[in-house]
C-alpha cells in the first residue's frame, strides 16, 4: 500500500477532503486561485471605471 493508485488514464487517484479546515492547496489550486482573483478584480475595476466615465459623460 505504499504506491499511489493509479486510474486508467494515468492520473493519480486519491481522496482530498477539501472541506477540512486545515485543508492546504497545492501548487497548482494556488496558482488558479491567484489567476482567478486577479481576473476578477481587473474585469471589475474596468466596468466600475468605464461605468463612472458613462456617468460622467452623459
Amino acid at each position: 500500500m505504499n504506491t499511489i493508485p493509479i486510474d486508467y488514464v494515468g492520473c493519480n487517484v486519491y481522496q482530498t477532503d477539501r472541506f477540512n479546515i486545515n485543508y492546504k492547496l497545492n501548487k497548482g489550486e494556488q496558482i488558479y486561485a491567484l489567476f482567478c482573483t486577479y481576473i476578477l478584480t481587473l474585469g471589475g475595476l474596468f466596468m466600475l471605471i468605464r461605468w463612472m466615465l458613462e456617468v460622467a459623460t452623459n
